[in-house]
């Protein structure tokens, strides 16, 4: 999938992820592994944030506004590395936008 993210999409966890807690770690975990799609991603507490944010179907602008006053940390950056990381989980197929199969 080459679609790039943006602020007003909802993005939701593939139907073909699962996570897993490793090491006191959240982890996502492909159900069909091959290549760069199939290895597990460990997750950081920036990207754990996002990925709960996904799970409760928030827009990735709501997201970016509730990261910087939790991180106190400027709203156009954490804008790009969000996006970026979004764009992450699509690359893997790990995230789709709502309400497309």
């Amino acid at each position: 999938m080459d679609a790039q993210p943006a602020l007003d999409r909802i993005y939701v966890p593939s139907a073909n992820v699962v996570t897993r807690e490793i090491d006191g770690h959240l982890a996502l975990v492909p159900l069909e592994p091959s290549g760069d799609r199939g290895k597990v991603l460990v997750l950081n507490e920036t990207g754990l944030f996002i990925w709960e944010a996904v799970a409760a179907r928030k827009p990735i602008g709501q997201v970016v506004e509730e990261m910087s006053a939790t991180f106190e940390a400027p709203a156009e950056e954490i804008a790009h590395d969000a996006l970026e990381f979004v764009r992450e989980l699509l690359r893997r197929g790990l995230v789709e936008p709502a309400g497309e199969p």
